[in-house]
């Protein structure tokens, strides 16, 4: 393995920290290389160092002018600093160099789409499908495009990538977001992503989303057990005890990592703290409506108190979800700085 190429098995591995040392060092001795300019630039951008990997980038193009990777770089670089007109341009010159680059035409797409220009990144994509129709990050790719195409299925590109790769992480995770189903089978999605690629920040904030539904339904569920015990008073404590063993078999067929994480978000989210907190005073309130003489008048008089909080946690939860991961946000984010 010569030193370059240790390099690019440092990236690989996710250590950028430690191939920017090599590239470092091995630029001191040869710093006309263009090579070790783009796996610096590599390594800068993985560390989030994006003006240091522009540098880098242009040290490699004034080496080496048609060097197509440090033009590609160069245009996923810009668009992660919000410069997607001027990636743009210098996508369009790694193509006309060689016009059947694939990483160039999603970058390229990715541009567009950044720029609100939906068609025209669609029939990006899409050619770059034509070149590569096994290659499984292409149709991830086209899914994410289709998202804002509306005469396109972003779900058949997802499952088209996982039907070429079944263990496909960001294509299970894109089609998680479309077709979510139950709290069970997201758990479980997600309890795999996480154990792939567990540092991962859509993925646990794919969990945060979890957490946060999760802890709706359970307020939800001790609203009813309210509800029931102010109506008809000892029916209340069969809903309050429903709502538990509800959470119970939820619990029990959680994944132990998404479990894990979930409690480790509680105390940190001011909103599942308030939530839980609500549910749970709910929960007890239900069931002293369900043995007080006066179950009517008991919750005349606590109504007003609780009427907040209970509307508070659905309006606060859109607000987050709006702002979250689920949905044009993220996505978009996540296509085009991946």
């Amino acid at each position: 393995m010569t030193d370059l190429d240790r390099v690019w098995f440092l990236l690989d591995r996710g250590r950028p920290q430690e191939a920017l040392t090599t590239t470092g060092r091995l630029l001191a001795s040869a710093p006309e290389d263009p090579d070790l300019h783009v796996a610096a630039a590599w390594a800068l951008e993985d560390l989030g160092r994006l003006d240091e990997s522009l540098v880098a980038t242009t040290a490699a193009l004034a080496l080496a002018p048609e060097d197509l990777s440090a033009l590609v770089l160069r245009g996923h670089v810009l668009l992660r600093t919000d410069r997607p007109a001027e990636a743009e341009e210098v996508l369009r010159t790694a193509l006309r160099r060689r016009p059947h680059d694939v990483s160039a035409l999603l970058t390229l797409s990715h541009a567009l789409l950044a720029q609100e220009r939906h068609d025209e990144a669609w029939k990006v994509v899409a050619r770059a499908r034509s070149l590569a129709p096994e290659d499984p990050d292409v149709h991830v790719e086209a899914g994410v495009v289709a998202l804002w195409h509306r005469d396109e299925d972003p779900a058949a590109c997802f499952e088209r990538a996982l039907a070429l790769d079944p263990h496909h992480t960001r294509a299970r995770h894109e089609l998680l977001q479309l077709r979510p189903g139950s709290l069970r089978e997201q758990a479980g999605t997600l309890s795999d992503l996480l154990r792939a690629e567990p540092q991962d920040v859509e993925y646990r904030r794919s969990v945060q989303d979890w957490a946060d539904k999760t802890a709706r339904r359970a307020l939800l569920g001790a609203v009813l057990a309210w509800s029931v015990a102010a109506l008809v008073g000892t029916g209340g404590l069969a809903a309050a005890v429903v709502t538990l063993l509800w959470w119970r078999r939820l619990q029990r067929d959680v994944p132990v990592g998404v479990r894990r994480e979930a409690r480790r978000l509680v105390p940190r989210t001011a909103y599942l703290v308030v939530v839980w907190l609500t549910t749970s005073a709910t929960a007890v309130l239900a069931v002293a409506l369900s043995i007080v003489p006066d179950p009517h008048g008991l919750a005349g008089a606590l109504l007003p108190w609780f009427l907040v909080p209970w509307l508070l946690a659905p309006v606060w939860g859109l607000l987050r979800w709006m702002g979250g991961p689920v949905w044009v946000t993220t996505r978009l984010r996540r296509s085009l700085f991946s």
